[in-house]
């Protein structure tokens, strides 16, 4: 009985050393994206007080005139590394991402899938307690492959094709709210 108190008491202080951080989540939206028509949301946590866990996710469910179209559903889990702390100043990052897509504009239309990692940096101005104005920039190496076909309805398959390529992969501004 006296060494479970003793865990129980080992625990309990454990706890309550545990560093505590104000601001442990946040919630944005990047305005690049919605600009170019995506839905588009990203939720973080902080898991001390210089790195963060991010989950971005994007839609682009549309199909415009004369076929053309961008569906789109991309995944890009990852973490940052503030500078100085959390949610402030400058950041490095490294993503995962996922993409499948559907995009059709001018000529041909691709159909598949990309995967791969990417690196970013970037910079987060607090504009009040809650409200921060976020912009970065990275770029990374992806896995694509895709079916390509002629840009019409029902349009010909042309090829396959399977390529590794180096390619943007942030380019946003956004607005973040901190839980």
């Amino acid at each position: 009985m006296n060494k479970l108190k003793i865990l129980y008491t080992i625990v309990a202080c454990w706890l309550l050393s545990a560093k505590c951080y104000a601001q442990n989540f946040s919630i944005g939206s990047s305005l690049t994206a919605a600009a170019f028509g995506s839905v588009n949301l990203e939720v973080s946590g902080a898991i001390s007080g210089k790195v963060s866990l991010h989950l971005p996710l994007l839609w682009a469910p549309f199909t415009f005139k004369e076929n053309q179209k961008l569906k789109l559903f991309a995944i890009q889990p990852g973490a940052r590394w503030w500078f100085w702390h959390v949610y402030s100043g400058f950041f490095a990052g490294t993503y995962a991402t996922y993409a499948r897509y559907n995009a059709g504009i001018y000529s041909y239309r691709h159909d598949g899938y990309a995967t791969g990692i990417s690196l970013s940096t970037g910079y987060t101005r607090m504009l009040t307690r809650r409200w921060n104005i976020e912009i970065e920039l990275g770029g990374g190496l992806f896995y694509t492959d895709y079916d390509l076909f002629l840009n019409e309805q029902c349009g010909e398959y042309l090829n396959s094709i399977s390529a590794v390529r180096l390619a943007p992969s942030k380019v946003n501004i956004s607005i973040v709210y901190i839980l």
